[in-house]
C-alpha cells in the first residue's frame, strides 16, 4: 500500500462516519415525523454540510497526484475531516424519543456552526499556505462562509435566514 492509501483509509472513516450519523438523524426525524417536526431552515444546513463533505472527497482525488505527502498535510486533513464531522454531528438535534423530545437545538446548531467555522478557517489557512494566495484575497472569498457560520454560532435562531444562504 502506498503512503496515500493508507492516509485516505484514515480519513475515509471519518468520512463514512459522518456521512453515516448524517443520514441516521434524517431518518430518524422521517420516522418520527409526525410528533416531531423540523425546520427547512434545518434540512438546508444539513444539506449544505453534506455538500461540503461530499466536496471535500472529490478534492481528495486531487491528492493523489503528489509525490510523497507530509505528517503536515496528513494531520491537516484529519482536522478538516474533524471539523466537518462536528458539524455534521450537530447539525440537527439529536431525538430522545420517538414522541418528540430533542436536545437543545440551539446549542447543536452553535455547536455546528462553531465547527463549520473551524473548517473554514482551515481550508483558508490552506488556501493562502499551500497555493500561494494572498491572505486578502482568501479572506475575502471565505468571508462569506466565515461570517454566516460564526452569526450562526453566536445567534443560532438566525438559522431560518443563515441555513439557506449556507447551502446557496
Amino acid at each position: 500500500m502506498s503512503i496515500h492509501e493508507y492516509i485516505f483509509v484514515a480519513i475515509s472513516i471519518i468520512y463514512g462516519l459522518a456521512i453515516t450519523r448524517a443520514l441516521n438523524r434524517i431518518f430518524a426525524f422521517v420516522r418520527a415525523y409526525p410528533n416531531v417536526s423540523i425546520s427547512l431552515a434545518n434540512w438546508f444546513w444539513v444539506a449544505g454540510i453534506l455538500v461540503s463533505l461530499v466536496w471535500f472527497i472529490w478534492i481528495g482525488f486531487s491528492l493523489q497526484s503528489m509525490d510523497a505527502p507530509g505528517y503536515g498535510l496528513f494531520a491537516y486533513l484529519l482536522l478538516t475531516k474533524t471539523s466537518l464531522y462536528g458539524a455534521t454531528e450537530f447539525a440537527l438535534p439529536r431525538l430522545e424519543n420517538s414522541s418528540g423530545t430533542t436536545t437543545n437545538p440551539d446549542r447543536d446548531i452553535r455547536i455546528s456552526a462553531l465547527f463549520l467555522t473551524a473548517y473554514l478557517l482551515l481550508v483558508s489557512l490552506a488556501h493562502v499556505f499551500s497555493a500561494g494566495a494572498r491572505p486578502g484575497d482568501v479572506i475575502w472569498q471565505a468571508s462569506v462562509g466565515l461570517i454566516l457560520a460564526a452569526l450562526l454560532a453566536v445567534r443560532p435562531r438566525l438559522l431560518g435566514l443563515i441555513g439557506p444562504a449556507y447551502f446557496a
